[in-house]
Order: structure tokens, then sequence, then C-alpha cells
């Protein structure tokens, strides 16, 4: 099982259209106390297996607290990957203990380059502390290239013919407050609905809770199948050559362009 979990909503590179609606959204961290019993619950319905929990967001290092979450992440989780999931812009400037939390914890980052003025060389020196560094992708960072998540507000797609269509449909699965969601869009599209005034409908349909089932099995069950929520897009107009720019927090950056 792959597990993304935002401990920061906010981010500080605000890319256009991004799929987590960071420009959209005020600073808002997740509280350790919801994280603490998320892992514990998912833990337990595992027993403690999976194959790796991604801490991201929005920017993960904006949350000052985030030793606390790389540790608890294996405190439930011994043996699974555990990625700090990071445009790296803040890691020159973490200190020795948070470097050091990471090696104890056996954790790794990946990074997402782009097109911006920062010297990705410094990052590079982290490996001095023997923690595995990856990107995310091309590491040729001039070619950055963003997606168009293409979303009908309308709601008139077909649920099950977007869900086959959908390439992202349980690749990022996100735990966000004790539920699971099988995409990002899903899981944050709150942010888009407050700024936009939206009513993009979330039902208990889109999402299973992890406290209201007996088996992971009833998780794995959940995410074969298509949600309610697929009727939000339209797949045929998602485009991935978006070049990378700053979002100027326009709507068009996120719903279908006529």
């Amino acid at each position: 099982m792959r597990i993304a979990v935002n401990i920061a909503d906010h981010c500080n590179l605000n890319c256009k259209g991004c799929n987590a609606f960071s420009p959209l959204s005020g600073k808002k961290f997740l509280e350790i106390k919801t994280f603490y019993n998320d892992c514990a619950r998912l833990s337990e319905l595992t027993d403690g297996n999976i194959e790796y929990i991604s801490l991201q967001g929005g920017e993960p290092l904006l949350n000052k607290n985030i030793n606390e979450f790389i540790n608890l992440s294996r405190k439930f989780f011994a043996t699974g990957r555990i990625i700090i999931y990071t445009n790296g812009i803040l890691l020159p400037q973490q200190n020795n203990e948070f470097y050091k939390t990471i090696k104890y914890a056996n954790a790794e980052i990946m990074i997402t380059k782009y097109p911006i003025v920062f010297d990705y060389g410094k990052i590079d020196k982290i490996t001095n502390y023997g923690i595995k560094l990856s990107y995310a992708g091309s590491t040729v960072n001039e070619n950055k290239t963003l997606s168009h998540v293409a979303l009908d507000t309308s709601g008139n797609q077909i649920p099950k013919t977007q869900f086959t269509m959908c390439s992202q449909s349980n690749v990022c699965t996100v735990l966000k407050q004790g539920k699971i969601y099988p995409c990002s869009i899903s899981a944050n599209i709150d942010k888009f609905n407050l700024y936009f005034n939206e009513r993009l409908k979330i039902t208990d349909k889109d999402y299973i809770d992890i406290y209201n089932i007996a088996t992971i099995n009833e998780v794995f069950n959940f995410l074969t199948r298509h949600i309610p929520f697929c009727r939000y897009c339209n797949k045929l107009k998602y485009r991935w050559d978006i070049k990378w720019d700053t979002s100027k927090k326009e709507k068009n950056e996120w719903v279908v362009q006529k």
C-alpha cells in the first residue's frame, strides 16, 4: 500500500494548476495528534506493512514539526519506505537534527526540480549525511511542465468512463483526517470549493473511513472502483504540457478550458 499525507496544505512555490490546490490554501498544518491516531489505526489494519508513506503537501518542510512526523512514520511502519516529497528549496536551511532524524528513521528525500533561480547543487551535499536523495521524474528542471486537471464543475461526466481513463487514480492515495481518497483531486477539492465558492460535492462514497472498517481488504476493494466524484473530471481535456509558471489563482488553471 502506498499512502500520501499532506502535513502542510500551503506551499512556498505555488505552481500553476497544482493538483493539491496549494496556491488556494491558507497557512495550514496537519496536527500531530491526528497523524498519530491515523497512523496507529492504519498500522493496526496493515500489521505495520506498507510499501511507503509519503510526507508531502503543499511543501512539507514548512511544517516545523516535520521531525515528529518522520519519527512517528517509522514508529508505526517499521519496514516501509518513508519519503519526504519536497521542492527542496528549504533543505539548505534545515538543521543537523533534521538530517539526523531522517538518517535514524532510514527515511529518504525525493525532490521535484523546477525552473527557478535556485542552486540545486547545494542539495546534493545532503548525501554527505548518508541520506538517500532522489529526483522525481526528469532532473532537467528547465523543461519542467505542469498538468491541467480539467475539472468539469457541472459534474456531467460519466464516473466509470473517467476512472478507466485516469492515469492518476490510486497512484497518489491520500490519507486525510482518517479517510483514504483515491486521488489528490478528491482529497483536496475543499480548497478549490472554498476559494472559488464552488460546490463540487464530496460524499461518503468518495472515500473510505479507516475507523469504520474491519480489514485492509475493504480499502483495497474500495480503490478498485470509481467514485462519484469522478464525474467532475474530464480526462479527454487533461493536459500534461503546460509550461511551468507561478499560479495567478485563476479558476481556468483547474477547470476545463473551452
